[in-house]
């Protein structure tokens, strides 16, 4: 991955967000104290934010850091199964690693009775 894919990424994934939290442009540039055009900029892949935007961004959007630069593979268009996966995913953060794994065994098995159908 290049620097322009990454920038284009992690705009996407602030957009995304954004949009979770039911928030315009407008709005998320108020609550980070940052111009309407920066964020634009963001989100359009244009600009990479410094570190103290990234905190400012994290802390609006109601994610950790680490939760910023989280590019998933496949994001469902349906805006609330997103909100549902990104609660299960913080949920699951602040866990340890064996609940992790048992969860993780539990999905796996549903799709299987799932796909079983």
């Amino acid at each position: 991955m290049n620097s322009d894919s990454f920038q284009k990424l992690f705009g996407q994934r602030i957009r995304e967000l954004r949009k979770l939290n039911g928030l315009t442009q407008l709005e998320l540039s108020k609550e980070t104290h940052l111009t309407l055009n920066t964020i634009s900029q963001i989100e359009c892949g244009k600009v990479s934010p410094k570190l103290d935007t990234l905190f400012r961004l994290a802390l609006s959007l109601d994610v950790n850091l680490e939760d910023l630069l989280y590019f998933p593979n496949y994001i469902p268009r349906d805006k609330n199964i997103r909100k549902d996966i990104e609660q299960i995913s913080r949920r699951l953060m602040m866990t340890d690693k064996e609940f992790v794994q048992i969860v993780l065994q539990i999905i796996n098995h549903l799709f299987k009775i799932r796909n079983k159908k």
